[in-house]
């Protein structure tokens, strides 16, 4: 992780979630790093304290800026300081009006990233309704196929930045390619890909893989490749390396972290339109529906919750999803206001 920090510019350690949480809730663990890191490459001082000086006065919970608006920001900072710098007795104040320009403009910048998240030319929102699917290519190339309800955010231009960063909402696949930085000592450094997706990061070089952040229970299923897996609310944690075939759920409630062997595809077959069951109970199957299709589902007797089905079902139409369902498991199903009813 050292290693990228090399080459990173003041704005992409502003995105970094690693730099973002030493700055608003250090550790001892984070600090020791920063402050080790920043003594072994010393050149790099001044673009740490600046940054963090950034992240300070902004609050990068609710909408990351993109490039352009961020050096737009940067520019008139740095304008408004050599102003003030120009006269030699006023220097000596230069750290306190620094910091006061900066916070004023930033949060002016923030107010109208958060008013204005669909209009900004530097971001990317990608979103589809109840029971859509949409394939996504990505700056670099990479493929996104977004499930039913869900968005992901990303900046419009990776072409300047060390991190590709993805925020996810809901589930998607991804097929990452990697994508080359620079050289150091005759190695290949490659760009990093993260995707943030409610309680965890992803961290990517290149890979497949699938994340479902629904019900804010993240569970991620790696398909080829390798990916490092990082639990955002709990620091102190070491980053978890996926192989392919592993299956990682994380219940934040519960700090609850399991890790499986699955086979890939059962977990990716929505992409195809259709969906594989394996000893899956009726309330999982509820949910699904629920996630996928906006609809309540609610059970005549509790007892049909326990139902368990094997096997696997297109929903291509969920008249017909719904009708493989009922006879599965021989029971009535019909769909009213808005609900989807299974009698007894």
């Amino acid at each position: 992780m050292s290693r990228h920090y090399r080459f990173f510019t003041v704005y992409d350690f502003t995105l970094d979630d690693y730099f973002i949480q030493w700055v608003q809730s250090p550790t001892a663990e984070t600090d020791a790093f920063w402050q080790n890191w920043m003594e072994e490459n010393p050149e790099k001082r001044p673009v740490i304290e600046e940054a963090r000086e950034l992240v300070k006065a902004m609050d990068f919970t609710s909408l990351r800026p993109s490039q352009k608006e961020f050096f737009d920001v940067k520019a008139r900072i740095d304008a408004e300081i050599a102003v003030q710098g120009s006269n030699k007795g006023e220097r000596k104040n230069l750290g306190k009006r620094w910091m006061a320009v900066a916070a004023t403009l930033i949060a002016l910048a923030v107010a109208t990233f958060v008013l204005y998240d669909q209009l900004t030319p530097g971001m990317i929102t990608e979103t589809t309704g109840f029971g859509e699917t949409k394939s996504i290519t990505l700056p670099d190339n990479s493929m996104i196929t977004l499930n039913a309800n869900s968005s992901i955010r990303y900046t419009k231009d990776w072409k300047n930045a060390m991190v590709r960063q993805v925020w996810l909402q809901g589930e998607a696949f991804f097929n990452i390619k990697k994508m080359a930085h620079s050289m150091e000592n005759d190695t290949v450094i490659f760009k990093k890909f993260l995707v943030h997706s409610g309680a965890v990061n992803v961290e990517v070089l290149g890979t497949s893989f699938n994340i479902n952040n629904r019900r804010e229970t993240p569970e991620v299923v790696l398909a080829t490749g390798k990916i490092a897996l990082q639990i955002t609310n709990a620091p102190d944690t070491a980053k978890m390396i996926m192989v392919p075939g592993d299956f990682v759920q994380y219940k934040p409630e519960e700090k609850e972290l399991t890790k499986k062997k699955v086979d890939p595809e059962k977990f990716t077959s929505w992409r195809e339109r259709k969906l594989y069951f394996e000893e899956t109970t009726l309330t999982e199957v509820a949910e699904i529906i629920e996630a996928n299709y906006g609809l309540k589902v609610v059970f005549e007797n509790r007892k049909l919750k326990e139902i368990r089905l094997t096997g696997t079902v297109s929903t291509e139409s969920l008249d017909t999803f719904l009708t493989v369902l009922s006879e599965s498991i021989d029971k009535p199903i019909e769909t009213k206001n808005g609900q989807v009813i299974i009698r007894n």
